[in-house]
């Protein structure tokens, strides 16, 4: 039972069971950091744990899963994966090479309707198109990536929210989040 449990972990690295917990669920005193519980986004209603963890307690090539504030003090190794959810993400140093980086923010989903000119055969009237609109619940000035030194060639930074690698900011405008 170990075994074929091992070898989907394997397979689907992204299989949450198989993520190590960062923070308040964390089983090592290294990964569980300093934490505490705080309002993240602003005008949040919601406390989410801000936890801070040294660099040096991430293996290289494991998957880590964490929910809230997460600051990382120093490298994030190669070939490891990580994953946000309700939150933000800050590297104080340097993200190495084929590093996956994932760190979701709440979204609202609904439905508006939009006027759009429509054609009948002699006259023009106008038309409702519904639309689904999707949009970050909490807006902030904050990234929801900030990687404060380099960013490792080969690694994804995937994120609804923007992203600063070196005090630059990149915006994902093209990205549209799944729903749950």
């Amino acid at each position: 039972m170990f075994s074929r449990a091992l070898s989907l972990c394997i397979t689907l690295p992204l299989l949450a069971a198989c993520a190590q917990a960062i923070g308040p669920e964390a089983t090592s005193q290294g990964l569980r950091g300093e934490t505490s519980m705080t309002y993240i986004f602003k005008d949040d209603t919601t406390l989410l744990p801000r936890t801070r963890i040294s660099g040096a307690q991430l293996q290289e090539g494991k998957t880590y899963r964490a929910r809230g504030l997460l600051v990382i003090d120093g490298d994030v190794p190669p070939h490891a994966a990580l994953t946000v959810t309700e939150g933000k993400l800050v590297v104080t140093g340097n993200v190495a090479r084929n590093t996956r980086l994932t760190v979701t923010q709440d979204v609202e989903v609904f439905e508006e309707f939009r006027d759009v000119p429509c054609h009948a055969p002699l006259e023009t009237t106008v038309c409702h198109e519904k639309v689904e609109v999707v949009r970050r619940k909490f807006i902030d000035g904050d990234p929801a990536v900030d990687i404060q030194g380099d960013l490792g060639t080969d690694a994804k930074i995937i994120t609804n929210g923007s992203v600063y690698i070196s005090d630059r900011r990149f915006d994902h405008d093209g990205f549209v989040p799944t729903r749950p």
